[in-house]
């Protein structure tokens, strides 16, 4: 027989034996294999899953859950006895690490990169192109790199090649071009490409 969303959230807090939020009790319930009972089939489970359990809650008056925190929302059972302060403390203890970043985040990353390879050895500029004067909006959307680069191939030279190289009129330099970008797919490879 298949069980409820309500059975399945209440066999977690038991097991768990802590106030959870509804998304981390989805989660728990997913790796332990109890979710294809549930037949969420929609994009979000997880969000259904908690809409059944915030419903037994407000609808409910004898539900058998009770909301013990609010940011984040954590639930656990009435008859159940948790040291909420120490839980509480141990989940401000782990910090989520930054999971959205820009373009301009990765520009450090790239000038590290290319001062350390030994293809480049490049100092680098980033080039801020927002402040260019700009024609019509997206005419020159390409016009700008990301960032430049040079390379002066004759700084590890010897001295005597140094003067030899001086009476040309040229310095042996190579320059970059880089154009960041954060996401490459299939669908947006040829684009960034050319």
């Amino acid at each position: 027989m298949a069980k409820t969303i309500i059975e399945v959230a209440k066999e977690i807090l038991e097991r768990k034996k802590e106030a959870l939020n509804p998304n981390k009790m989805y989660h728990i319930a997913n790796e332990m294999g109890l979710t294809k009972e549930l037949n969420l089939n929609g994009k979000t489970p997880w969000a259904s899953f908690g809409a059944g359990i915030y419903m037994d809650i407000k609808e409910n008056s004898d539900s058998i859950f009770e909301v013990v925190a609010t940011k984040p929302m954590l639930i656990k059972l009435k008859n159940q006895v948790i040291n909420l302060e120490a839980q509480m403390e141990k989940n401000s203890e782990i910090k989520e690490s930054k999971t959205f970043y820009n373009e301009r985040d990765l520009h450090q990353l790239l000038t590290r990169f290319a001062f350390v390879n030994d293809n480049f050895k490049a100092y680098t500029k980033t080039i801020y192109h927002e402040s260019s004067k700009k024609s019509q909006k997206g005419v020159d959307k390409w016009l700008y790199p990301d960032m430049v680069g040079v390379s002066f191939e004759y700084r590890n030279y010897q001295k005597e090649l140094n003067k030899f190289i001086g009476k040309f009129n040229f310095l042996p330099i190579k320059i970059y071009a880089f154009e960041i970008k954060k996401h490459l797919s299939v669908g947006n490879f040829r684009e960034y490409y050319f």
